[in-house]
Parts: C-alpha cells; sequence; structure tokens
C-alpha cells in the first residue's frame, strides 16, 4: 500500500514539475541569431533600393523603420537602425516579417543628386535605374558564401 502511494505522490510530482517548467518556458533569441536578423534586415532594406555599399545609392538619414507590429522608430545612421533592429526582434522572436523602411525617403546618386522615393514604384525604379548588379553576386554574408575576390 505504501509502496503505491509514493508511486502515485512521485508520479504527481514529476507531472506538476513538467506543468510548472512548461509555464515559465520563456522564448529566448541568441546574439548570433540577433546579428543574424539584424544583418539580414539591412541588406533587403539596401537591396529594396539598390542601396550601400553594393549599389548606386546611399540613404539619407534620419528614416523611419517600420516594423510587422505597427510601431515605427525613427533613426539616425546604420548603428542605430542595427539597436532598433535587435531591441525589437528580442522583444518579438517569434516574428518571421522583416521590417522596412517608411516612404517617403531619400537616397543620394553617386553624382550627388538627392532623390525622393515617395512609394514601391519610385523604389523599383531605383532598381532599374542602377546598373550594378552587384545584389546578384553578394548576399548579406559576402559572396554567397564563397571565398571569391571582389577584384580581379
Amino acid at each position: 500500500m505504501k509502496i503505491s502511494v509514493l508511486k502515485w505522490q512521485t508520479l504527481w510530482l514529476l507531472f506538476l514539475g513538467a506543468v510548472m517548467i512548461s509555464c515559465n518556458k520563456e522564448e529566448t533569441i541568441s546574439e548570433n541569431e540577433l546579428d543574424e536578423f539584424t544583418e539580414e534586415t539591412v541588406f533587403r532594406i539596401q537591396e529594396s533600393g539598390n542601396m550601400g555599399r553594393f549599389g548606386c545609392y546611399e540613404l539619407v538619414f534620419d528614416i523611419t523603420l517600420v516594423f510587422p507590429d505597427g510601431s515605427e522608430v525613427v533613426v539616425a545612421d546604420y548603428d542605430e537602425m542595427k539597436d532598433a533592429l535587435k531591441a525589437w526582434k528580442r522583444e518579438n522572436p517569434r516574428s518571421r516579417v522583416l521590417p522596412t523602411i517608411k516612404f517617403p525617403y531619400e537616397v543620394v546618386s553617386e553624382e550627388g543628386e538627392v532623390i525622393v522615393v515617395e512609394n514601391r514604384e519610385d523604389q523599383l525604379e531605383l532598381r532599374r535605374g542602377c546598373l550594378k548588379k552587384f545584389f546578384e553576386n553578394h548576399g548579406p554574408k559576402g559572396h554567397n558564401g564563397r571565398p571569391e575576390s571582389c577584384f580581379k
């Protein structure tokens, strides 16, 4: 009889422990995952209008980032952008949708011309107007994982 009661108590304690662990488990995201998310997002934002290191244009800061949950944040440079992206991702680890830039925003061409991007159609025109095709050869981590040199 005592053995039967001990078995039930042990089983009950194990069940209670499992419930407590599963209820308190909080989803976290590693620093490596945060870095990957940030680099991917910055790359996709730059790619959207052939901007940045591999494109023909450069963003004119301050810009507004729009997050999938509808929240917005104004950033003054790429470092602030990365910090804002990491902070948002820490709070929303399950989100798979990437943030975007709020229209309108401005870019500077290689010739120094300031161009206002009012909507997606203007953004598409930027891509078409840029003859460089660096984005086809590079990913957010370099040369699509291949150890190719940038210059010959």
